[in-house]
């Protein structure tokens, strides 16, 4: 019932994320979809190690799950959102 919640947490995160780490110095690069789709991982991945960090284990452990169950949505939502970010 809160995966949608637990969807919008790791976006927001890897987002997060994605402002505080060197993929923002690729901005104004030229990047072809398969780099960014690999850059959209890498920050995901980065965001779910974050995510334990930040939340109880009960919640960290349901949405270290959802990710790994909906890799490929969140993958495909965030690449368009390294996307927007780039184009900044």
């Amino acid at each position: 019932m809160t995966t949608n919640m637990d969807a919008y947490t790791i976006l927001y995160q890897a987002k997060a994320q994605m402002c505080k780490s060197s993929y923002k110095a690729q901005k104004g690069n030229v990047l072809k979809e398969e780099e960014i789709r690999h850059m959209a991982l890498a920050v995901l991945e980065e965001g779910i190690k974050q995510i334990r960090y930040e939340y109880p284990p009960n919640v960290s452990k349901r949405m270290q799950k959802y990710y790994h169950q909906n890799k490929a949505f969140l993958i495909d939502r965030f690449s368009d959102d390294v996307k927007n970010l780039l184009a900044l």
